[in-house]
């Protein structure tokens, strides 16, 4: 799976850059998260390690736990700082999940001559 800043997959991320807000403001920030696999991606779990102690980040909707093969969903973040965060905010997002690969059925037709 990958993440994109933008619905078109032009622009891949290695991080989410909130970047500096004022105490009392907000950032809404939407990434895109597309799943480059085979498999359906299942109970997917959304961490953000290096998300400071004193700071809160939360999903505008709640993220999708599944994804099919091949899709790209929206995941939209919101980040109100605390009064004594004074730096940007840049984010490492680590996406982990199970994946599912579907049973294929193949039907074969054969002639018998009798």
């Amino acid at each position: 799976m990958k993440l994109y800043e933008d619905k078109e997959k032009t622009h891949p991320l290695q991080s989410i850059y909130f970047g500096k807000v004022k105490a009392g403001e907000e950032k809404i920030i939407e990434v895109w998260l597309y799943n480059d696999s085979e498999a359906m991606l299942a109970n997917i779990e959304y961490k953000f390690p290096n998300l400071p102690k004193t700071e809160t980040l939360e999903f505008v909707r709640k993220p999708p736990i599944n994804i099919q093969p091949k899709d790209t969903v929206v995941i939209t973040l919101r980040w109100k700082p605390s009064l004594n965060f004074k730096s940007a905010l840049d984010l490492e997002m680590e996406i982990t999940a199970e994946e599912v690969y579907m049973a294929s059925r193949q039907v074969v037709v054969t002639k018998e001559k009798s």
